[in-house]
């Protein structure tokens, strides 16, 4: 099954919203907060994730793994050099997205320390360029990240659907220290290893994606997430998203500039939400610079786009504006959240 042939039946917007907005716990609770009976939750979460719609990932806590930098990158190469950029971010030992479309690279890749990130930003420079749109590079452990790869609010809005559950989900910094003792970390644990990999079925032994979740979780791996180690979350694959009610994701979306008020942050994102009505899936800071990753919804014909009205709203909050527009089709994911790749950038370390 694909998303073309898959078909957003009620039942089907109703437990992608559950999966979206849940937390590690027994499936029977979120079949009870469904409404639906059992039989027809599982029958419509196993065509989910058949169709790739929705994909399980387990997303370490950075600093267990010794990763003290994430770096966030837009960049706009010329056409010529779309691959070779999108090539030069995959091959960093944490890059754990990657996103190209015919004028964008989007990266979001961890490293060890700020000196990897700043070898990262100058290859980025001789290579792209004044192409390189934005570059964060951010300490983990501080709340720069107030929505970090979360699509249930998008989801939500694109079908209808009447408030969310999680949303926004940050970046996870965990427990304190305190909590986890001296021991606390995920470097060398085969189980941490087992568990970041469980997604990817040519990773473990071809378990079907809907029986890689929590439920199913041998105990050393159930730990790491009841230690607050590694958060259990379901994500939504955007380019895989079928038509609903003459509407589809036709546009990634993604949106640069520099806070007018330095504490503004939290003011532009309730802007968004609750004037704009627009969810983004991706919002960082580095304190004066900020990117914003959304979808765009493709209106059946004759509807008027609101567009311009929420860059007119976001202009108040942001300056130095840049927005670039990427159908969504032209979009490819050579990484798409591998987070198994972070053992690779702790062992680099």
């Amino acid at each position: 099954m694909n998303a073309r042939t898959l078909t957003l039946s009620e039942n089907a917007i109703r437990v992608a919203a559950s999966l979206l907005g849940s937390t590690p716990g027994t499936v029977r609770q979120r079949v009870r907060a469904s409404g639906l009976s059992d039989s027809s939750y599982r029958l419509a979460q196993k065509r989910l994730y058949e169709s790739g719609l929705v994909e399980d990932r387990y997303l370490p806590v950075p600093s267990a793994l010794g990763l003290n930098r994430v770096s966030f990158v837009l960049a706009r190469p010329f056409t010529d050099r779309i691959q070779e950029t999108s090539q030069l971010i995959s091959s960093e030992p944490g890059a754990v997205v990657v996103l190209t479309g015919t004028q964008l690279v989007l990266g979001t890749v961890f490293h060890a320390s700020e000196e990897g990130a700043d070898q990262l930003r100058a290859r980025l420079s001789s290579h792209v360029g004044g192409g390189v749109l934005a570059f964060l590079s951010l300490d983990p452990k501080e709340p720069r990240v107030p929505v970090y790869y979360d699509f249930e609010g998008a989801w939500a809005h694109f079908v209808g659907l009447r408030g969310t559950v999680h949303y926004p989900r940050p970046l996870p910094i965990g427990p304190g220290p305190s909590r986890w003792g001296r021991r606390a970390s995920l470097i060398g644990a085969s189980a941490s290893l087992q568990l970041l990999r469980r997604p990817f079925p040519e990773m473990n032994g071809g378990r079907p994606s809907h029986l890689a979740g929590p439920a199913t979780l041998p105990g050393s791996q159930r730990r790491l997430l009841e230690h607050g180690l590694v958060e259990w979350r379901v994500s939504l694959h955007p380019g895989v998203v079928p038509k609903y009610d003459n509407r589809s994701i036709a546009h990634l979306i993604m949106t640069r500039g520099t806070l007018r008020d330095q504490d503004g942050l939290p003011d532009l994102f309730s802007v968004l939400v609750g004037r704009c009505g627009v969810f983004p899936f991706l919002v960082a800071s580095d304190g004066s610079q900020v990117l914003i990753g959304s979808l765009g919804t493709g209106l059946q014909a004759g509807a008027q786009s609101p567009h311009r009205a929420v860059l007119s709203t976001i202009s108040r909050h942001l300056g130095n504006l840049e927005v670039v527009r990427e159908p969504m089709e032209s979009v490819r994911a050579p990484l798409w959240q591998r987070y198994d790749r972070l053992l690779l950038g702790a062992a680099a370390a």
